[in-house]
């Protein structure tokens, strides 16, 4: 059985807390266009930009979040790994209103230094601590072919 594109699930987070801890600690995050990161972004950084955040960054984020990453780990059978960087967060402020990110497909991680015999089935995960009041979305692919013929490609939308 085919596991759906997109899975919802509770992981029963305190995402007030979480929110409240991330927004606590501005003085960490990186400026990018119009959103902000709090960690290393591997589609934003490069290399050294990456490895120098990570390095910096990662205790911060494990300190804070330790209990958010156990239960992330938990639910996907995966722990953090200390040679990259732990999963951080964008935050979108008023400044990011009506922002849509370009079509993507996340494979940012292929970039990275990893083993590929230890990478063999790679997550990409999206988790909403707190939505603007007038909603929000994500658009994702159901079925994408990546031979190039578009006509095989169905992009959906589903509000968060």
């Amino acid at each position: 059985m085919t596991k759906p594109a997109i899975e919802c699930f509770d992981l029963g987070l305190d995402c007030d807390l979480i929110c409240e801890q991330v927004l606590s600690h501005r003085d960490y995050w990186s400026k990018r266009n119009n959103f902000y990161t709090f960690g290393a972004a591997s589609y934003l950084d490069n290399k050294m930009g990456y490895f120098l955040t990570k390095r910096k960054i990662n205790p911060i984020l494990k300190k804070l979040f330790k209990n958010l990453y156990n239960k992330i780990g938990d639910h996907f059978g995966a722990e953090l790994n200390d040679e990259l960087a732990y999963p951080g967060f964008h935050i979108f402020d008023i400044e990011a209103q009506n922002n849509e990110t370009k079509i993507h497909i996340d494979d940012q991680y292929e970039e990275l230094p990893l083993d590929s015999k230890h990478l063999t089935d790679p997550k990409s995960f999206t988790i909403a601590f707190k939505k603007p009041k007038s909603g929000c979305g994500l658009n994702y692919w159901s079925k994408i072919n990546l031979s190039g013929s578009k006509g095989d490609n169905m992009l959906e939308n589903r509000s968060i």
